[in-house]
């Protein structure tokens, strides 16, 4: 039970950090503009490394192409709701 909270208390606080990386970077891109958001979003240093630096070193996850094309399609997804 002890080992179970631990690991709760845990992702708990990666998740977090990891919210909050992701949010200070998005900041930094800030409102949509003439260029590419879409390449400023996905060449912030922030945003990378919430989404690829910590997933591949706190989680052991493997970021793929296929990974990054969804995270474009998700970031294209937010910037089209944000014009509405």
């Amino acid at each position: 039970m002890a080992t179970t909270l631990l690991w709760v208390a845990i992702a708990s606080l990666v998740g977090g950090v990891g919210h909050v990386i992701l949010a200070k970077g998005m900041k930094v891109v800030g409102a949509a503009a003439v260029g590419s958001p879409l390449g400023r979003t996905l060449s912030n240093p922030w945003v990378l490394l919430g989404v690829a630096l910590l997933a591949q070193l706190m989680l052991a996850e493997a970021v793929t192409p296929l990974r990054w094309t969804g995270i474009g399609f998700i970031v294209l997804g937010v910037f089209l709701v944000s014009r509405t």
